[in-house]
């Protein structure tokens, strides 16, 4: 089961550029699809037209953090639609 609160502590800035992260916490996008722009602490996407677009549209994500550090223990803000960390997979059940 997902758990709704921090389970260690990060700055805003490791919040925004979305360390140990699977899934943006707004959007749901997975994290390997987006790119980090490190002057505006923000992630984009670049949504061709075509397969060989030269200019693909770049769409900018919300900001991650609320531009303050947490502490282990702290829920998560409400403005995350989604859990971005992982969930710890169960492992076959041996009997």
């Amino acid at each position: 089961m997902a758990y709704r609160f921090f389970r260690q502590a990060h700055t805003a800035s490791e919040l925004d550029s979305g360390e140990g992260m699977e899934v943006h916490p707004v959007s749901g996008t997975l994290m390997r699809y987006l790119y980090y722009d490190v002057r505006f602490r923000r992630f984009y996407a670049l949504i061709p037209e075509g397969a060989w677009d030269p200019n693909p549209e770049q769409v900018w994500e919300k900001r991650i953090s609320e531009d303050r550090d947490v502490r282990p223990g702290e829920p998560l803000p409400s403005h995350w639609r989604f859990n971005p960390y992982p969930c710890k997979k169960r492992g076959k059940r041996r009997v």
